[in-house]
């Protein structure tokens, strides 16, 4: 007899390591097995195997994944449901049907998978499949954040600080973002550091900015150099924030780009005043201070906004 349920069980012990050595080749056999048997969870399981592309001798294929997603939703699998609703609205291994993936969404949502009720809550956010309904999104954002997930805390963070769907409340939003950042959400971290900011906490908000900044976020890393540029929590230093600026130009942030050439002129204006300022100086004998002009040009703060709503 089989047993579709075990072998299912069996594959994740091997892709897990519980109970035995790791072992991806033979988590793989179990899964497959599970799958031609039409289990629901073996059936998601290789389904994410072929969208992810990166077991061994398996190439990455969303159109097998879309067909076994299928069937496991079909079998009311949630994650398959969330999964294929993923591949609908982004159009990979099927023809993109945002309406289609609202669907899925909701059939995992409606039964509390957290994942998908923030991923229907964003297509309510920017109107993609549904209605444009920012009071829905706060309501599917809520649920999933009472489950801890942190996609949900930090696009219900951002509907509080924008007052979307909801009264705009900072202090609500602040403590929504420290959530998710504590769970390991990177953009909530350059998100609650643009919280802090708006409430004058420039220190806070340098905090948050560098930490992200540091696991990669590349608009973290263009407001720690506008920090710097502005001398808000930090000294201001516009040779720190050239380079910031220019990192973050180079891995394609466009308003760092702008203020890489900004800074340019800034600083090259800054020498051209203190040598006018030092040749004045020289030519005014027995002053007892030379006036050198401030030169530094500290413009209008540019700053990248918070991150637009996640889905996965």
């Amino acid at each position: 007899h089989a047993y579709p349920a075990a072998m299912y069980r069996a594959g994740a012990c091997y892709a897990d390591g519980k109970g035995t050595s790791r072992d991806v080749a033979a988590a793989m056999r179990w899964f497959q097995q599970g799958a031609d048997v039409n289990d629901p969870d073996a059936l998601n399981a290789t389904g994410c195997a072929h969208e992810a592309g990166t077991v061994p001798g398996l190439a990455r294929d969303y159109a097998k994944a879309g067909e076994l997603y299928q069937r496991a939703a079909h079998l009311g699998q949630l994650d398959a449901q969330t999964n294929l609703g993923h591949l609908f609205e982004m159009g990979l291994g099927v023809i993109r049907n945002p309406a289609a993936a609202a669907a899925w969404y909701r059939a995992a949502a409606d039964s509390g998978h957290a994942q998908a009720q923030n991923n229907l809550g964003s297509m309510y956010y920017g109107g993609v499949g549904v209605m444009l309904d920012p009071a829905a999104a706060v309501r599917w954002f809520e649920m999933g954040a009472a489950q801890g997930n942190m996609d949900a805390m930090n696009n219900l963070a951002i509907c509080h600080e924008d007052g979307l769907g909801v009264a705009r409340d900072l202090d609500h939003a602040r403590r929504l973002y420290a959530a998710a950042a504590e769970a390991g959400h990177i953009n909530a971290h350059n998100n609650l550091g643009f919280v802090c900011m708006q409430q004058e906490d420039y220190a806070e908000a340098t905090a948050h900015f560098r930490s992200a900044a540091g696991r990669g976020n590349v608009d973290a890393t263009h407001n720690l150099a506008s920090m710097y540029e502005n001398g808000l929590g930090e000294a201001m230093d516009l040779q720190e924030a050239t380079r910031l600026y220019q990192k973050a130009a180079a891995l394609g942030q466009e308003q760092s780009r702008e203020a890489v050439m900004r800074l340019a002129l800034s600083l090259a204006g800054e020498k051209e005043a203190v040598a006018e300022a030092e040749t004045a100086a020289a030519a005014e004998v027995g002053a007892a201070v030379a006036k050198v002009g401030a030169g530094a040009h500290v413009s209008d703060t540019h700053w990248t906004v918070h991150a637009s709503s996640a889905r996965q």
